[in-house]
């Protein structure tokens, strides 16, 4: 009896065993929490737009542990605070989209920076407003 040789061969590879996805990331995830920045970033322009004050002419900006106050402007220059903030969750957002199906992780973790930095906005928004009073 003649073997076969074109089985044989085929018969002794292992078959391939796909790897275990640690990392196992959908971009709805992603789009969770990119949505939760964009929420954050609305509270924050809301909480901005009712605590500043707005009668003070000027107010403490920005400060330096030497020197104490090194920046008095208009309640209204904090308002970049937000508009930055909301530059960065667009940004961001729309790289979420471009990367969904080629880097789901890198779309969650830029969506985790987008609610990192909303969270480091809105506490310096915070500091600023608790001393500017």
């Amino acid at each position: 009896m003649i073997p076969q040789m074109a089985s044989e061969p085929m018969a002794q590879v292992p078959r391939v065993v796909q790897p275990v996805r640690a990392w196992a990331v959908s971009w709805r995830q992603a789009i969770i929490v990119a949505v939760s920045a964009a929420v954050a970033n609305a509270l924050l322009w809301a909480a901005l737009a009712a605590g500043l004050p707005w009668q003070q002419p000027a107010i403490p900006l920005r400060y330096n542990i030497y020197t104490g106050i090194s920046l008095l402007g208009p309640p209204g220059q904090l308002l970049w605070l937000p508009l930055v903030g909301l530059m960065i969750v667009v940004a961001n957002g729309i790289l979420i989209v471009l990367l969904r199906r080629s880097s789901p992780l890198a779309g969650l973790l830029l969506a985790w920076v987008m609610l990192l930095v909303q969270l480091f906005d809105a506490a310096a928004a915070w500091l600023i407003l608790n001393f500017a009073t």
